[in-house]
């Protein structure tokens, strides 16, 4: 399918009080959609069991298919107070080895299941900040990896993310000697008042020794993580920093929202004594720094990322090729994920598993008691109706491609797909009158303002939303 979209417009010559009544209109909390259903419908009736029959099942049904790998490392060195990310404070690493001896042994039973010979196309380390872990940790790792997965399809994506504060190049190289090929930097904010605000103070100058360094060695498709709306920014102050990272040109920006969930997060509520961007001005820090980087030579993948014109990313845009899973967008599509650590998720077609989040009883779930070995830190997870599977499918068009071709999607499932969507058509229809996307031709197909609404266009086919609704407690982040 080639992938067509509508010309970018200039959105800051667009109706400022048009933009704004729109983001109005259809502000709120919504799903991210790295999965559907997302983790909230995630229970019990996954266990570790289950899983692995939902794995072993996966390999004998698809058994020339890649494998992508997560691994989730909480450390971190200091607390960033707009984080709200699964992550432990431990400047010291004193449960590192505790965390060494369980994410081993959970890596020693995805060894025993699975089959000789299969690939992996993607690795990734998250976390907390996996750049805090000492070389002797790290070598462990990727050794213990390398037995499970010993085998990498070409062009394999083997990525890190890296804290500028706890990494040097001479850490670089090592990594890069250990296979990654990949990293993500993480900045937000170069402002000094605001990284006071936050609690991360990172310079422009370690970031960028960093950056170069990465560059020297060969590292490839190198992200930065930026955040709007943070505590204290301003207009100047943000983009003081959008100019900064343009000069630098990294292949990849994530230009994510601040999510202020305090019902979440306790620590946000330490940011409240300064100002917090409205949604106005959310709104003016996004599109102008949208602008830029479209000005600029940067493609708009979707959401909150963007990515070089040449870069993969903007090449699997085009083709149709984009995918989007836990780990964010990438160019794999269809690839099973296998998630090691605390809190990491994992998925096949048609299920999904999450390990225990707290480091405590991960490490406790993996601890061998009365002579047997427990190899699984699986807590929770799902099992996909056809239901599911269908809406999932229209989710990951949205969020990838933008437009969905409506004869091949009802061959695909056996499904009229306007009756079967029946309970969405008007709300199209709105947004169709609003400009975000437009029916017809065969095709329902998001315009450029509709990518950066995706998330709303999303929630029409997510059948779980009215339930979370009704609640008295958000569920998710602003979705603009």
């Amino acid at each position: 399918m080639e992938f067509i979209y509508w010309e970018r417009p200039p959105l800051l010559d667009f109706d400022r009080s048009k933009l704004l009544g729109l983001v109005a209109k259809y502000q709120g909390s919504g799903p991210r959609y790295t999965s559907y259903p997302t983790a909230l419908e995630f229970g019990a009736q996954v266990n570790a069991e289950l899983w692995r029959e939902c794995l072993l099942a996966d390999f004998d049904a698809r058994p020339a298919s890649h494998s992508s790998l997560y691994l989730h490392a909480p450390f971190c060195r200091s607390l960033c107070y707009f984080c709200a990310c699964s992550k432990v404070i431990d400047p010291k690493l004193s449960q590192l080895e505790a965390f060494m001896e369980s994410v081993c042994r959970e890596l020693d039973a995805y060894r025993e299941l699975i089959p000789a010979g299969n690939e992996a196309v993607q690795i990734h380390w998250g976390g907390g900040s996996p750049s805090f872990l000492p070389a002797d940790a790290i070598d462990r790792l990727c050794d213990k990896i390398d037995q499970v997965l010993p085998s990498r399809a070409a062009g394999a994506d083997i990525s890190v993310e890296v804290d500028p504060r706890t990494s040097s190049p001479k850490q670089l190289e090592h990594l890069y000697a250990r296979g990654f090929n990949r990293l993500s930097i993480g900045v937000q904010d170069f402002d000094p008042s605001v990284q006071r605000i936050i609690n991360r103070n990172q310079s422009i100058e370690q970031t960028e020794e960093i950056y170069q360094a990465a560059r020297a060695i060969g590292f490839r498709g190198i992200n930065f993580d930026l955040i709007y709306g943070l505590p204290g920014q301003t207009a100047e102050s943000f983009r003081s920093t959008v100019e900064a990272v343009i000069s630098l040109r990294p292949d990849r920006i994530a230009l994510y929202g601040y999510a202020h969930v305090t019902w979440l997060k306790k620590v946000q509520k330490a940011m409240e004594r300064v100002h917090i961007p409205t949604s106005a001005e959310r709104l003016d820090l996004f599109l102008h720094a949208m602008e830029r980087l479209c000005d600029s030579g940067y493609e708009y993948v979707g959401l909150d990322h963007f990515a070089t014109e040449d870069d993969e990313l903007s090449a699997a845009l085009r083709s149709g090729r984009l995918n989007r899973n836990f780990m964010g967008y990438s160019t794999h599509k269809g690839v099973r994920i296998i998630g090691v650590g605390p809190s990491a998720i994992s998925s096949v077609p048609g299920a999904m598993a999450q390990n225990l989040k707290a480091l405590g009883p991960y490490c406790e779930a993996l601890t061998p008691k009365g002579g047997s070995a427990v190899s699984s830190a699986v807590e929770r997870g799902v099992i996909l109706s056809q239901d599911d599977l269908i809406r999932a499918d229209v989710i990951h068009d949205i969020m990838c491609s933008s437009v969905i071709e409506v004869a091949a999607f009802e061959e695909k499932w056996s499904i009229d797909f306007w009756e079967y969507f029946a309970e969405v058509r008007a709300a199209l229809a709105a947004m169709e009158a609003d400009g975000l996307l437009r029916s017809g031709d065969g095709t329902l197909r998001l315009s450029f303002l509709g990518r950066v609404f995706a998330r709303n266009i999303a929630m029409l086919f997510d059948a779980y939303l009215p339930k979370h609704g009704a609640s008295r407690a958000p569920a998710f982040s602003q979705t603009v």
